[in-house]
């Protein structure tokens, strides 16, 4: 089942911890860089040895961000932004713009068979 994700701030640096339903923790260092007009994310998750780390992604609309690692994680992460583009200012959480999305197993599999049936 989808969950919002809550507690953002407009702080240019947050690190958010999130305790996965599946088993362990998604640590996120989401990073504004004004100058790129737009927000990065550094992802670590302990569910597994050694723990997968993923850096330097630029958060954008999109129904499930870490699509491309289906098959290695049992969660994706969604983005859905009001107008449908990405997330440009350092207030997009705070303002109602932009809201962030943890898919659990069962949301992903969705996706997949709505949008890419047949698909491994």
């Amino acid at each position: 089942m989808a969950l919002i994700l809550t507690g953002q701030t407009p702080d240019p640096v947050q690190v958010w911890s999130i305790a996965l339903p599946s088993g362990g923790t998604l640590t996120v260092t989401a990073t504004y860089r004004a100058q790129q007009l737009g927000w990065y994310l550094d992802m670590s998750w302990d569910g597994q040895t050694p723990p997968w780390v993923c850096t330097g992604v630029r958060l954008v609309s999109s129904p499930n961000l870490l699509r491309q690692y289906r098959n290695q994680l049992g969660f994706g992460l969604g983005c859905v932004m009001v107008d449908g583009s990405d997330p440009s200012s350092q207030t997009s959480f705070v303002d109602g713009t932009c809201t962030l999305i943890l898919l659990d197993a069962s949301d992903v599999a969705a996706f997949e068979a709505a949008f890419y049936p047949g698909n491994p």
